[in-house]
């Protein structure tokens, strides 16, 4: 299991989805995992960013 699995995994755990189809709960996942990556992603890049404003000083 990857990190974005993870926290894909664990945030769905949090939500309340005791009456949620399988199809629903399959859609919530993929919406989450792709949120998560994105957000990871994007943090990701920043830091990055912020990295060589540092070099380039």
């Amino acid at each position: 299991m990857n990190e974005v699995e993870a926290l894909t995994l664990l945030y769905l755990s949090k939500q309340d989805l005791p009456n949620a189809t399988p199809k629903e709960f399959a859609d919530k996942y993929a919406e989450a995992y792709l949120s998560i990556q994105s957000a990871l992603e994007q943090s990701r890049l920043g830091h990055v960013r912020q990295q060589l404003k540092q070099v380039h000083r």
